[in-house]
This record gives C-alpha cells, structure tokens and sequence, in this order.
C-alpha cells in the first residue's frame, strides 16, 4: 500500500488514543493534507517542500521515468510522485521502481493496466463539475483520490466551490484533495 494512502487514512480516522487508566493523550494528527504540486525548478521545489513538512510531493512535466534520473539526490524521504499527462502500464511499472508513491494522471490518456496495482497511490485528477452519472462510473475505477480542479480557487472560497467539492465528496468513497493556486 502507498505510504500517502497510508497517511491519509490516518488523518481521516483520527490519532490514537492513549491505553491503560491514566489521562489519554490524543496523538495530534491535522485534519487536512498537504501536497506540493512541482512544475519547474525540481530541486528547489523539494527542498521547500521537505522544509515545510508537507506529506507529499507531486512532480509535473516529467512524462517518462527517466526524466527522474538527474533527480535521484534530490528526491524526498516523504511521499512523492508524477503528475503525467498520460500513462501506460510500462511507465506506471517504471516510475514505481524509480520509487515514486503517487502516480497521479487524467481520465483520457491512461490505460486500465496502469492502475491495477496498489504499490503507488492513483491519483485522477478530474474537474469539480462532473455530472452525477459520469460521477458513479469514476467512482467504481480503481483509484485511491481524485484531485479536483476547481476553476478560481485562488482568492476566498464560495458557497459555490464548497458545494462543488461537497457534491463529489459525498458520492464517492475515495480521499478528495482540491487543487489550489496559492
């Protein structure tokens, strides 16, 4: 199992609590996840996430395993993966064995073969705006989270984008994380 899938499970069912007759101590564990999304300047990019202690790193722009190759030194100890554009079941075989714990892809441009296995997190990014059909049949693929986008997000949120992210949310039974600018 993906260590990221592991972290998320983690914060959604709460720390543990403490045993024996004394005060029990919640584990503080946050209620959100944070994820760098890298499109340039890779090893500046990780470093700044590894300071800021995010849980995860996602790379884009790297369309084939070797593109992490001159990135071997740079790489996180914490989660990591590629953001691609497409991906086949070869690359979703190499990137893994580069190491990569989150492989993170569109709807189109990947093959079914790419996401049987459960070694990387599968990430499908999709818009916010999806139809209640075309919602349930996402939601049978086998997928760990969905990203959404959603358009404008940089400034305060909406009534409207909560209920946009709301709606999938309550629809599906994978973990939703929401692209943001800032």
């Amino acid at each position: 199992m993906s260590r990221f899938v592991e972290r998320l499970e983690k914060i959604s069912q709460g720390g543990t609590g403490g045993l024996g007759f004394g005060v029990a101590k919640a584990e503080k564990t946050p209620a959100l996840a944070l994820v760098g999304h890298i499109s340039k300047n890779y090893a500046a990019g990780l470093a700044a996430v590894a300071k800021l202690g995010l849980d995860a790193a996602l790379l884009s722009g790297i369309d084939a395993p070797a593109g992490l190759k001159k990135l071997k030194k740079s790489l996180p100890s914490m989660p990591w993966g590629v953001h691609v554009t497409s991906l086949s079941e070869e690359d979703s075989q190499a990137f893994r064995e580069e190491g990569c714990d989150l492989l993170a892809f569109s709807l189109e441009e990947t093959t079914a073969a790419a996401v049987a296995t459960d070694e990387a997190a599968r990430i499908l990014y999709t818009d916010a705006g999806l139809e209640d059909r075309e919602l349930r049949g996402i939601a049978s693929l086998p997928l760990d989270v969905f990203v959404l986008r959603v358009p404008g997000l940089a400034d305060a949120w909406t009534l409207k984008d909560l209920a946009s992210v709301a709606m999938v949310s309550r629809r599906v039974d994978k973990y939703i994380l929401v692209e943001v600018s800032k």
